[in-house]
């Protein structure tokens, strides 16, 4: 797939002013997807497929990290959150299927490995 040029914007005054992060960023992310931040410095983005990715400096540079899952179509929801080990906590909740079931995954690795927990 193509690479997309994303930006993100912080706010350290409650919304008052905005600035992109970093302010020069020209990091290129190959897939658009599922954002979240669990806190200023850590984020994730993943599309459900193969390559989940990850920033430990406000998006300034991103690695890639190979989870035990593919959600490829199928991921509607993700969040991250701090884990008490300094690791990042994570859920992955598909949309519905044909049958009208959804799925909750977890992690507690930075998303490395996912269990079922509602299948």
């Amino acid at each position: 797939p193509d690479s997309l040029v994303q930006t993100f914007y912080m706010t350290r005054d409650g919304g008052a002013t905005w600035n992109s992060n970093p302010a020069t960023s020209t990091e290129l992310l190959p897939h658009t997807g599922m954002v979240s931040f669990a806190d200023e410095a850590h984020g994730f983005v993943w599309d459900g497929g193969k390559d989940l990715y990850a920033t430990t400096n406000g998006s300034a540079e991103w690695s890639t990290r190979n989870p035990d899952l593919d959600l490829s179509g199928r991921l509607s929801q993700l969040e991250f959150v701090p884990g008490p080990t300094g690791n990042f906590s994570g859920w992955a909740l598909t949309g519905p299927d044909d049958a009208g079931h959804t799925q909750l995954y977890g992690t507690q690795d930075g998303g490395l490995h996912w269990t079922v927990l509602v299948p």
